[in-house]
């Protein structure tokens, strides 16, 4: 995914100079496998070791599906979830999901409150729209983070995996 963050971040990085792009990185990968992607670019990333304090210095994420929607409520740092699989193992998963999101804020939530864009949707001109949508409207932003706050209160203190687990399963049933 990260040549499609690439391609995305030098869109946004066109429009506005001034953005600083985050990297979060864990201590199995190596900052210079990483900035080989960024070589012939505009952009030039700050990698972080600390992916909470990443996600708190950020004005909006960009990421896959996975915890990382739920630490982005929990902080209230909208996100824009992207995620791509294979072609065949979609359409075969496709077939067994029944839950109406795949980012777990938005099932907590029980509504789409961050955009999910999924296989071809996932494309750097419908991320960088997406963000741009979130930069120019801010009543649209302020609505996912007030969203975000209804999440946070809704998982509690302790127990968000298990209390996230019981909500998907309710909406399975």
């Amino acid at each position: 995914m990260l040549p499609l963050l690439v391609a995305t971040a030098e869109k946004l990085f066109h429009r506005h100079p001034q953005c600083k792009f985050l990297i979060p990185i864990d201590s199995n990968v190596k900052q210079a496998q990483l900035a080989v992607y960024f070589q012939n670019t505009v952009v030039q990333p700050l990698f972080v070791h600390n992916s909470y304090l990443a996600i708190e210095a950020s004005h909006l994420v960009i990421g896959a599906s996975g915890t990382l929607t739920l630490e982005c409520a929990l902080l209230r740092t909208p996100i824009i979830v992207i995620y791509k699989v294979a072609t065949l193992s979609y359409y075969l998963i496709k077939h067994f999901i029944t839950v109406p999101y795949i980012a777990l804020c938005n099932i907590v939530a029980e509504t789409k409150l961050v955009p999910e864009l999924l296989q071809k949707q996932a494309n750097s001109k419908n991320i960088y729209q997406a963000v741009q949508s979130l930069l120019d409207n801010p009543e649209k932003y302020q609505a996912i983070v007030a969203g975000m706050n209804k999440v946070k209160k809704k998982l509690g203190v302790g127990g968000a995996a298990a209390k996230t687990a019981k909500i998907a399963l309710k909406l399975i049933e």
